[in-house]
């Protein structure tokens, strides 16, 4: 005689990590999201106001001091998710038509704290309306809080703890009070473009 067992198959036993992993990758894209929009709000109020100041005024002054808190970046390398939004505040001051001088403190492109001092050359001037002026040239100085920078000069190796740059620039003035200076090279894998905000005190 057979005899014919009725055997209960268990039920399939799902594994939840990957789909707690999924969860908490979506949670965490969207914190991302939201702190970028939320950085973004407060750079649209900050720049409606300096507008706003901008226009209090109409007239251009070389030696001017300007306050910058800082500005926006763009890297050509998306895979490192670099910051993008590098707040921190700089002070400018000229130091004859041409030339000025600029220090200041901001979070760099890895989420960190660094400094920086530079020398800003301008020599061509260029003033299409009584409001605007564009000022083109370029700027050189060195960063300091970036991760160290290994300088290779034939067999000489060496570990630098600051970053010299040297970069073109192109600043755009309204009304001599409110000005977006765009700066960076934004060629080849590593390269970038930097948007700074001032306004003249």
């Amino acid at each position: 005689m057979q005899i014919i067992r009725n055997v209960r198959r268990a039920p399939a036993q799902h594994d939840s990590a990957p789909a707690l992993q999924r969860f908490g990758s979506v949670r965490s894209a969207r914190r991302r999201i939201c702190s970028r929009c939320e950085a973004l709000a407060h750079m649209v109020a900050a720049l409606a106001l300096l507008v706003a100041i901008a226009y209090a005024r109409s007239a251009f002054a070389d030696d001017a001091w300007w306050l910058s808190p800082g500005g926006v970046s763009y890297h050509n390398d998306r895979s490192k998710h670099f910051n993008e939004f590098n707040f921190g505040l700089a002070v400018e001051k000229a130091v004859d038509g041409d030339a000025a001088v600029q220090v200041g403190a901001y979070r760099d492109s890895f989420y960190e704290p660094a400094a920086f001092g530079a020398v800003l050359y301008r020599p061509f001037r260029y003033q299409p309306t009584d409001t605007l002026r564009v000022s083109l040239g370029g700027a050189a100085g060195v960063a300091f809080g970036y991760p160290d920078w290994i300088v290779h000069v034939g067999h000489y190796t060496r570990a630098m703890k600051f970053l010299p740059f040297v970069f073109p620039l192109a600043d755009f003035e309204f009304n001599g009070k409110f000005a977006l200076m765009l700066s960076g090279l934004p060629v080849g894998k590593n390269g970038l473009v930097f948007l700074e905000f001032k306004f003249a005190l």
